[in-house]
């Protein structure tokens, strides 16, 4: 709380208590030759709010390997079948050159650096998005699969031997994997509270968007039934208090300004910068002749030149 002034709508900040989605895990390579699946695990336990549980259908995301079909969002990691039955085998370095296509997962990230053997030789069909390639073969990629009931999960497959590469060792490959937990994150339909600016936008699952009021205040955003798409939540339910209720089935915030300074105007007055930044630019563009007082020096004798012969004459 604030002293009370004129402007009475930032003389107290509303906060909730937030209450993050947490992305529940099941790893189902654990224990297997080469130990894949606890280094994806090690992974994506470096986001924030995730859950190991048991396999038991409750899971949000789940780490298994390459042609299975895990039911919902999943890390799909290619298995050395040499490995598993021989005990791991040599490394094989490809020096094949990596390149990344523009997508949200991989843009900005430097996959040079990742060494490693062959991609896999999976071939890629309609439902997959390409997002690292090493020579002519994806070495990532997301892959969609459908769950039945019009709707479809997203799988990050992770297309080469990980256990013989410096996977571990590369922060593209970390970076990825947690941008993708945060994306799988985004698509839960569990409710959860946060403190928001005035007017920012909400992502909801499904790819929709609310907005938190245009005044700071306590509100209330519906997501509808948990286990399908929801209806439209464009609007805000303004609520006085913060019982909020089932955080299941809401988006339960407060809408604050980001700084209340930028309430305060009393010193607020105009003012034209364009002056400055024409002097500027001039100054910029101009540049000092050093043939300057030679060039003078010649007129003037000229001058003086002509002059003298027309008196002559």
């Amino acid at each position: 709380a604030l002293a009370a002034d004129r402007f009475t709508l930032d003389d107290t900040l509303p906060l909730v208590k937030p209450a993050a989605r947490r992305v529940r895990l099941v790893n189902r390579l654990s224990g297997t030759a080469g130990d894949p699946g606890d280094l994806v695990q090690r992974m994506i336990t470096a986001a924030d709010g995730v859950d190991i549980v048991a396999d038991g259908g409750e899971a949000d995301l789940v780490i298994d390997r390459l042609g299975s079909e895990p039911g919902t969002s999943g890390v799909l990691v290619a298995m050395d079948d040499a490995a598993s039955k021989e005990g791991p085998s040599k490394p094989a370095f490809d020096p094949a050159w990596v390149a990344t296509e523009d997508h949200p997962l991989v843009r900005d990230l430097a996959w040079g650096g990742l060494l490693s053997g062959p991609a896999a030789d999976t071939s890629l069909t309609a439902a997959d998005t390409p997002l690292v390639w090493k020579g002519g073969r994806p070495l990532a990629f997301l892959r969609s699969m459908p769950l039945g009931e019009g709707r479809r999960a997203e799988c990050l497959v992770l297309n080469w031997n990980l256990a013989n590469s410096t996977a571990a060792r590369t922060a593209a490959v970390v970076v990825t994997i947690t941008r993708f937990v945060e994306r799988v994150r985004g698509q839960i339909h569990r409710g959860w509270a946060g403190n928001f600016e005035t007017g920012q936008a909400i992502p909801l699952p499904g790819g929709r968007q609310a907005r938190a009021p245009e005044t700071p205040g306590f509100f209330t955003v519906p997501l509808g039934n948990t286990t399908g798409p929801t209806g439209p939540t464009e609007s805000t339910e303004s609520t006085e208090s913060t019982n909020v209720g089932d955080l299941r089935q809401v988006v339960a915030g407060a809408a604050h300004f980001a700084d209340v300074r930028e309430c305060d105007f009393r010193g607020a007055s105009p003012i034209d910068t364009l002056d400055a930044i024409r002097i500027e630019r001039i100054a910029k563009r101009s540049v000092e002749d050093p043939w300057a007082p030679l060039w003078v020096a010649a007129a003037a004798a000229a001058l003086l030149a002509a002059w003298a012969s027309r008196r002559r004459a």
